[in-house]
């Protein structure tokens, strides 16, 4: 439930403590991104709108065809 509230509090604009995946902290995140802006991804997953730090949606957004079948995203992703 936890990460759910926060995924939805992303969405309004509140950063998340850290990447649901991988648990590395807004702050290293911020740290290692070249401009200081982290790009964070709010996914359903399990259920639940989680927040995935970039490295973790790029292997976990290619596995759900079914989240993005019919989107534009998707055609770019999976050609679907």
């Amino acid at each position: 439930r936890e990460r759910h509230l926060e995924g939805l509090m992303a969405l309004a604009g509140e950063p998340p403590r850290a990447c649901h995946g991988c648990g590395v902290s807004y702050e290293v995140l911020e740290e290692l991104s070249a401009d200081g802006n982290v790009r964070m991804v709010v996914c359903l997953k399990d259920g639940v709108y989680q927040v995935l730090c970039p490295a973790c949606s790029a292997s976990y957004i290619p596995k759900r065809v079914d989240l993005v079948k019919g989107t534009a995203f998707g055609w770019r992703v999976h050609g679907k």
